[in-house]
């Protein structure tokens, strides 16, 4: 089969995303490999989310909407599974932003893998919430084919709107977790790198949106759900090497120091940062305690940004920009304000 003529099944959960979903739904009906469908999968949302879904829906038949009462993020996704009727599956957040090429790129390098590569993951910048880059690299992981201990150390793709997925492989993984709310498509990552391989499309090639009120500012649920998939893996891995495991404990301590600092939580932030310490003592002179030390500073003063060039204006994302207002149905507003 030709690869133009594969199915892609994007998969779109959302809950009051009407202030974001209408760009994100645009970057997703822009890619260069034109055979998607669309599902998004409303979880009870209160705002206009169904309104803007619907007019998009009216000029592009490849959207599909569906609604479900409350939920959760993980059964959602599922859900949008389930109806998925491709071979490869492209999960999307709501308010998430995709480069042109990427399912074209992500789709071409898994059709010229070999057969036991179930996935093909992507860089990523973070953005704000006027489509300003604020973070260069976000995920910028290098490791391919067998990626087992990697993906338990750090989510390679780094988000959930990065992978491109076999279908087959992801029902041989089980779907997304539903015991696991704030961090259930890392969990998925892992199941899916135990049954197959990985590979890089070396780009930048999704703009991964920070804002305050998204679930990952949930530090305690985030906290708790990352401890349950520590025993998930130690569980289903016994033989998992413990450097491993004390090096995925540095990077989940530095993650949610990083999400508590964003909050202003910084004395919360220092314990996690001391937790991460102890587990891997050789980081506290590292550049990474650097980084922390300058992303408090900034926050402090309000500024949302890390790659500490404080006087620099951040510039909108180039594939953000192109998307500025083009081809949206009338009454839908495509800018951030």
């Amino acid at each position: 089969m030709d690869i133009s003529e594969h199915l892609v099944s994007v998969i779109v959960p959302a809950l009051n995303a009407a202030r974001f979903i209408g760009r994100t739904l645009q970057s997703i009906a822009a890619q260069s490999h034109r055979r998607i469908e669309i599902i998004v999968v409303d979880d009870g949302s209160v705002d206009d989310t169904l309104h803007v879904v619907s007019s998009l829906a009216q000029s592009d038949p490849r959207i599909r909407l569906f609604r479900r009462n409350r939920g959760g993020a993980p059964a959602t996704r599922n859900f949008g599974v389930s109806q998925a009727r491709g071979d490869f599956l492209a999960p999307c957040d709501s308010d998430d932003l995709w480069h042109p090429d990427k399912i074209a790129l992500q789709l071409a390098a898994l059709c010229s893998s070999p057969a036991d590569v179930g996935v093909a993951y992507c860089w990523s910048v973070g953005i704000n919430e006027e489509d300003a880059v604020i973070i260069h690299d976000w995920a910028h992981g290098t490791d391919e084919g067998n990626v087992l201990y990697a993906m338990i150390v750090n989510s390679l793709p780094g988000s959930g709107s990065s992978p491109l997925i076999r279908r087959s492989c992801f029902d041989d993984a089980g779907g997304y977790p539903e015991d696991v709310p704030n961090a259930d498509e890392w969990q998925l990552y892992i199941a899916l790198a135990g049954i197959c391989g990985f590979v890089l499309v070396p780009k930048h090639l999704v703009g991964y949106r920070f804002r305050r009120g998204q679930i990952s500012s949930n530090v305690e649920g985030m906290a708790s759900s990352l401890a349950r998939t520590t025993r998930w893996i130690a569980a289903r891995w016994a033989d998992t090497p413990p450097w491993v495991l004390r090096r995925r404990d540095y990077v989940v301590n530095c993650y949610l120091a990083f999400l508590s600092t964003r909050q202003r939580r910084f004395l919360s932030a220092l314990r996690y940062r001391i937790a991460a310490w102890s587990a891997q003592p050789n980081e506290l002179f590292s550049r990474s305690t650097l980084d922390f030390f300058l992303m408090m500073v900034g926050q402090l003063f309000g500024i949302d940004r890390y790659y500490y060039c404080f006087w620099r204006t951040p510039v909108t994302w180039e594939p953000a920009q192109k998307l500025r207002n083009d081809h949206l149905p009338a009454g839908v507003d495509a800018s951030a304000g």
